[in-house]
């Protein structure tokens, strides 16, 4: 499956010639456009707007959610069909112990869920931060070129995407300043703007940081948490 995300300014003039846009969108990553070379769409382009990431009560009485069921996030980095097989492989596990241990599934279920939520939570902001509309800022731009520029930063972010690395191992607060300093360095008629960033990074790890801390098995929730809605469209 190949897919393709716009803002939603531009939703007319996608809707106008789908093949024509989807095609275009394809051209604009030519590594991609190269594999796809030769290759027959076989099915109808199909289209999700108007969606929103969540994380929802998960578990109960002899129930559980997994997948994109009871957790969903931005598409950028796909990690939907791996989120499914990840969190499917440990409730198996809990399922059995509960049984095992003679009448205490509900309360495996229930720890279950709350692994989930700590597990997702990173991999949540992460896929938050990359599929955000809009040109990437001189900030970001400079992040991902020393990241593509370092061979173990490469593999790290490799790691990240499997599960083998949390996020704040990789997007160090050393690497954002090294990355700060190059893209004052690159874009100096941006320094308010990004110096602003900076402040705002620093203020959402900080709230992140804190909201992890605060999810956890003894921990009171909601039964559903609205992270964010993204005016975003994803054809494929």
């Amino acid at each position: 499956m190949a897919a393709i995300a716009l803002d939603t300014p531009r939703r007319g003039e996608f809707d106008a010639d789908r093949d024509r846009g989807f095609s275009a969108g394809l051209a604009r990553w030519p590594e991609l456009a190269g594999l796809l070379a030769g290759a027959q769409r076989v099915g109808p382009i199909r289209v999700m707007s108007n969606w929103h990431g969540y994380f929802r009560q998960s578990a109960g009485t002899g129930w559980a959610l997994v997948g994109d069921a009871g957790h969903f996030k931005d598409f950028t980095p796909g990690q939907g069909i791996s989120d499914a097989l990840r969190q499917a492989g440990t409730l198996a596990e809990s399922i059995a112990a509960g049984f095992g241990d003679g009448g205490g599934l509900n309360a495996r279920l229930q720890r279950w869920w709350r692994w989930r939520d700590r597990d997702a939570q990173p991999m949540y902001w992460l896929a938050h931060d990359m599929g955000r509309p809009g040109v990437s800022t001189p900030l970001v731009t400079r992040m991902l070129r020393n990241i593509a520029g370092d061979a173990t930063a490469t593999q790290q972010f490799a790691e990240v995407l499997n599960h083998d690395l949390r996020p704040a191992q990789l997007f160090t607060v050393g690497r954002m300043l090294k990355a700060a300093a190059g893209a004052l360095r690159d874009r100096p008629d941006q320094a308010t703007a990004t110096v602003r960033e900076i402040g705002s990074a620093v203020k959402n790890e900080f709230h992140r940081a804190r909201s992890q801390r605060t999810t956890g098995p003894d921990k009171a929730r909601p039964t559903s948490r609205i992270r964010v809605h993204r005016p975003r469209r994803v054809s494929s």
